[in-house]
């Protein structure tokens, strides 16, 4: 499930949004209690007259100044104007002082007007800080003391003084449990509006149909600032030394500037990662880095937010090549009945004229050599159609100097290399008699180590140069496993494709299908195996393990190894154990 948690300031400006809404409240309030106050005092001089006319003149000029500030300060705030806090901090400034005058004009605390103080107090308790809250709440109750102690000193009327400092004390209770609850329903506001963002944010994630964890996304706002990623996407920015988070700030410094960056259009954009300032290094020193592509996508129901696909190009290739499998896996499917209706009809027409006894030897060679090639083709093809499904293994335990030895000698035949083109290399050709590895043995599917083996050397003839020696299968110990190398010295293989020589479809052949070393992959891991490319250094220290210096020198005097120059090696990785 998606989380979501607010860490830019937009959910702080709809808390805002809410709070200029209650000053635009407060502000209506005030227009209706500066009405309220010019009514109630001209009705109070019109029944109870008073005989001093300045008397009654200072409250109706008080109550019209305040109510000409709430006109200004309604008109202030119509304006929009961004510094609202300030605003509302003169305007309740305004009403103490206009409340304080009112109230000592009409008699101070004893005159029933003291609970306009309600007013502002409320509305700085919710608006403003806990601070200013009370401030305002001093400046009240200051105020009613002051003119208390005039009213006391000046005029010598008398002042209950108990009922001030209650009136004193419940105004900063009130201050208090107010400013409690206001804090609670601000946070509670937050946490809807942020569960309210995160349920949009979801949807909009969902309709862009986003992936959890095949494709690396993130989704960022306006201020850099990020608000849900995935895996991938965290594992993309650690390659920029960048602990990619929610709550993160892409600031124009950070390695991923260009990410932000990238928002400003909708067509899809190609980079170099990582950055150059934090490039991968390999094992021969050279910097690493691949094409990165960037996808904008729009979320209509959150403007202010930006969702970003990045995909590197080794993954766009797999991903490619996982398509390029399913059309194969629907294709192979459709024509396997085709291809197997005329091989039956091959096959069944080769069994009747083996039993045919009329045939000479010759002419029963070439019908045998029919029918194990039209097994072998049934059985291609049923392994290429498992290989989309997943290939099944019915493994044999063999010994690998005998068992192979023969298979290389029926591979010569069967391919019709010349003699002298292969060396194959046993376990123990220095030492035959006392080899320590004669007990060893493997276990692995016959018919898809033959598969393998052919495929390799197909390769190796079709690319060695014509000469002896220029190809080796040799068999060596790699700790648990053993190693069966088919070493050649033709052309390298070119960069362009190295990366993905075991992927289907890649083929640098003519006639070729860009099916066998996929092939020979597969079935390598279907038997807890596994197939490599060894070049450069590591084909160097392959050639140099113990023993294969001695053979090539002795077996091949007149032309050295040492300028045989072999580029590459196939190395299938077999399990393997002592006999038991």
């Amino acid at each position: 499930m998606l989380k979501y948690q607010s860490t830019s300031k937009h959910a702080d400006d709809e808390v805002d949004a809410s709070k200029i809404r209650r000053l635009g409240l407060l502000t209506v309030l005030r227009l209706i209690l500066a009405s309220i106050m010019m009514v109630s005092l001209i009705w109070r001089f019109n029944i109870l007259p008073s005989n001093d006319s300045d008397q009654n003149a200072q409250p109706m000029i008080i109550a019209a100044i305040y109510t000409v500030a709430a006109l200004i300060g309604w008109r202030v705030l119509a304006s929009k104007v961004l510094m609202w806090r300030g605003v509302l901090f003169a305007q309740l400034m305004i009403d103490v002082i206009v409340i304080s005058l009112l109230v000592a004009s009409l008699g101070g605390s004893d005159g029933g007007y003291s609970f306009l103080y309600v007013m502002p107090i409320i509305a700085a308790t919710t608006l403003l800080s806990r601070h200013l809250a009370f401030f305002i709440g001093a400046i009240s109750f200051i105020t009613l003391m002051l003119d208390a102690l005039r009213r006391f000193v000046f005029l010598g009327q008398s002042v209950d003084w108990l009922l001030l400092g209650l009136y004193g004390l419940a105004c900063f209770v009130c201050i208090s449990l107010l400013r409690l609850a206001t804090e609670r329903a601000d946070h509670n506001e937050v946490l809807i509006r942020q569960a309210r963002m995160s349920a949009t944010l979801a949807q909009e994630v969902q309709e862009q149909h986003l992936p959890e964890d095949t494709l690396a996304w993130l989704v960022f706002d306006q201020e850099g600032i990020v608000h849900l990623l995935n895996k991938s996407a965290r594992s993309l920015a650690w390659q920029a030394n960048v602990l990619l988070e929610i709550g993160y700030q892409i600031t124009p410094n950070s390695p991923l500037s260009v990410w932000f960056n990238a928002r400003n259009t909708l067509e899809e954009q190609v980079i170099a990662w990582p950055p150059e300032a934090s490039l991968i290094v390999d094992d021969t020193m050279q910097a690493v880095s691949q094409d990165l592509y960037l996808k904008v996508s729009l979320l209509p129901q959150l403007s202010h937010m930006t969702a970003l696909n990045l995909e590197l190009a080794s993954t766009r290739i797999s991903r490619e090549q996982q398509s390029k499998l399913a059309a194969m896996g629907r294709i192979s499917a459709s024509i396997a009945h085709e291809i197997r209706n005329p091989l039956a009809a091959i096959s069944q027409a080769a069994e009747l004229l083996q039993e045919d006894n009329a045939l000479n030897q010759a002419d029963k060679q070439l019908v045998a050599l029919m029918l194990q090639n039209t097994y072998r083709i049934n059985r291609i093809i049923s392994n290429l159609l498992l290989s989309s499904k997943g290939i099944k293994t019915t493994p044999s335990v063999l010994f690998p100097n005998e068992y192979l030895a023969t298979l290389v000698e029926q591979m010569t035949c069967e391919l019709a290399i010349p003699a002298g083109r292969i060396i194959f290399q046993a376990l123990d050709f220095l030492q035959p008699s006392v080899s320590q590895y004669s007990q060893y043995q493997i276990r692995f599917d016959t018919d898809h180590l033959y598969q393998i083996l052919h495929n390799l050397l197909s390769n190796a003839l079709r690319y060695a140069q014509q000469e002896n020696a220029s190809i080796m299968v040799t068999l060596y110990p790699r700790g648990k496993h053993l190693g069966l190398c088919v070493i050649d010295n033709g052309e390298a293989v070119a960069k362009s494709i190295a990366n993905n020589l075991f992927e289907p479809f890649q083929s640098t052949a003519k006639h070729g299908t860009g099916l066998g070393l996929y092939l020979s992959r597969e079935y390598a891991v279907a038997n807890q195996g596994a197939l490599q490319l060894f070049e450069g250094l590591q084909l160097l220290r392959l050639l140099h393990w113990e023993g294969t210096t001695q053979l090539l020198d002795t077996t091949y005097k007149k032309t050295s190894w040492h300028t045989m120059s072999y580029t590459k090696a196939f190395v299938l990785s077999i399990p393997w154990s002592v006999k038991s």
